[in-house]
């Protein structure tokens, strides 16, 4: 799990990239916020990571990765 935060930065995504993930297992992200989900495998999530949409300043998403 992870959550993301945008102050007032003007970026409207941001790159995450998860750690300590198996790079052969294979992962759900689910952005909690934004009611969508991914799939990706281990070694993509560490190496590449996922963007993370955050339109507005002062927002939020969570990741849950299963």
């Amino acid at each position: 799990m992870a959550q993301v935060f945008r102050n007032h930065d003007s970026r409207e995504r941001v790159r995450v990239r998860l750690r300590g993930l198996p790079p052969e297992g294979r992962y759900v992200v689910e952005f909690v916020e934004a009611g969508t989900t991914l799939r990706a495998d281990g070694r993509s999530l560490v190496e590449e990571g996922v963007e993370v949409p955050l339109a507005k300043p002062f927002t939020t998403e969570v990741l849950h990765v299963r």
